[in-house]
This record gives C-alpha cells, structure tokens and sequence, in this order.
C-alpha cells in the first residue's frame, strides 16, 4: 500500500501534461530564470521558457534582481512546459492580474536574450525583444 501512496502523491504533486498550471508562492530566486515555488503539496523549480539571461557579470546580477523583484515572496501562475533532464519544470511564470508573464518583462527591458526559434504563442518574444533592441536597453544598450 505505501507504494500505490507515493504513486498518488507522485501523480498529483506534479503537473502532467503541457499546458498544465498550478499556483504557488516563490520562495527563492536562483537566478535570471530559475525560481524556487511552493505550493500545498511540493516545491519545486522553475525556469521561465523561451529565455537566455546572460550567465554572470552586471547584466546577470540585473536580470536576477529584476525577477526577484517581479516575484520573490508573491504568489504566481505557472504554466507548465515540461522537465528538463535534472527535474527542473519549464513554464511561463505569470504575476498579478491580470498576469504579467515574466519572460515577456525581462525580454522587454532587454536584460535576457529570446532562445532561439522559440516564440510563443503569437510572436510577443521576438516583439518584446525589437522593443528592447531599438530603444538600446540593457544588453543593447551598446550596440
């Protein structure tokens, strides 16, 4: 019986398919794109999909203030891709109502790159990232 018990706990302390959401409470940012959420059942991390932050220098210290400041301690909206190999959950991470998606704000104030050949859903990465570009913010800022 205790292993049909950590089946189900397995089952529902985790998203299944993509397109799942789930709330919780951020805990901790590990950096640029990876917060630590915790909701009723489990914690877990979260990398904010369709982003590249730079990995260290100014910029990075940037990008990870900015997301701390986005979300740190504020309950959040979850969107949920899929894991990557070490178990960290890919998603959109959306704050507040009507719901800032995160990835979106970072790409506007040019403090990530958009990962290549992803742009969901309608084009607003590549959108959000000319918008940064042509105003020469953060990592355009001296180009």
């Amino acid at each position: 019986m205790r292993a049909a018990g950590r089946l189900l706990l397995f089952v529902f302390a985790f998203p299944l398919l993509a397109g799942d959401k789930f709330e919780g409470r951020v805990i901790e940012v590990k950096s640029g794109a990876v917060v630590t959420v915790e909701t009723d059942a489990a914690r877990y991390d979260v990398k904010i999909i369709g982003i590249v932050p730079p990995q260290e220098g100014r910029m990075a210290s940037e990008a990870h203030q900015r997301v701390s400041t986005l979300v740190l301690g504020k309950l959040i909206r979850v969107r949920y891709f899929r894991r990557e190999l070490d178990g960290t959950m890919l998603g959109q991470i959306y704050v507040g109502l009507p719901g800032i998606d995160v990835g979106i704000e970072l790409l506007r104030a040019g403090l990530v790159q958009k990962q290549p050949e992803f742009d969901f859903p309608k084009g607003e990465f590549a959108a959000a990232e000319q918008q940064a570009r042509r105003a020469k913010r953060g990592l355009w800022a001296q180009q």
